[in-house]
């Protein structure tokens, strides 16, 4: 009965999360039960997208799940890149998230490169960044012998690059890396 109620808010709060998506469904009640005593997290809302983070920069072997690829995002995905991937899971693994905290994560070595350091509150973007990207194109890259693509949107003068592989294995798009570029405007002459 615990259970039941528990998923009941857990429908009610991602029905209600400001600025939700609907290209990323949510999961059943059967899937969340699947999940359970797995390494497994479900982002329901902000809150739990930064817990996540706070979590996993110390220690942590679970990977946070966005939600699932709808149909209409498979579609649109698969007429830039030729990938058709329904249904599969949008997550981010500790690995990654730990490479991104290194390598985008401080000022002083973002600001060399032109980039700005990237906060955990980015996280929280990126489901509005895969699910309305202004740019999508498959990576020179492999990860893991997975095909990798890079996706790229700008949100408030910030220019966002993401780079995800996918795992047909695991029908995941694990997200590898994330960093962003400080738009400048051109002068006017």
């Amino acid at each position: 009965m615990f259970c039941d109620i528990y998923l009941n808010d857990f429908y009610n709060i991602m029905e209600d999360t400001k600025g939700s998506n609907k290209a990323l469904e949510k999961y059943t009640r059967k899937e969340i039960t699947n999940f359970k005593g797995g390494k497994v997290i479900i982002a329901y809302d902000e809150e739990n997208i930064l817990n996540f983070i706070n979590v996993s920069k110390k220690t942590s072997n679970e990977k946070l799940y966005y939600g699932k690829i709808n149909n209409t995002l498979a579609l649109k995905i698969y007429g830039s890149i030729n990938l058709y991937l329904k249904d599969y899971n949008f997550s981010l693994q500790r690995n990654s998230l730990k490479h991104i905290f290194n390598h985008h994560g401080t000022y002083t070595r973002e600001n060399k490169r032109g980039q700005i350091k990237i906060l955990a509150e980015d996280f929280i973007l990126l489901p509005e960044i895969l699910t309305n990207y202004d740019r999508i194109y498959l990576s020179h890259k492999v990860e893991c012998n997975n095909i990798s693509f890079v996706i790229e949107k700008e949100i408030n003068n910030i220019f966002y690059k993401l780079i995800c592989y996918v795992s047909n294995k695991k029908h995941t798009i694990e997200v590898k890396t994330l960093y962003k570029i400080k738009r400048t405007l051109p002068l006017c002459i």
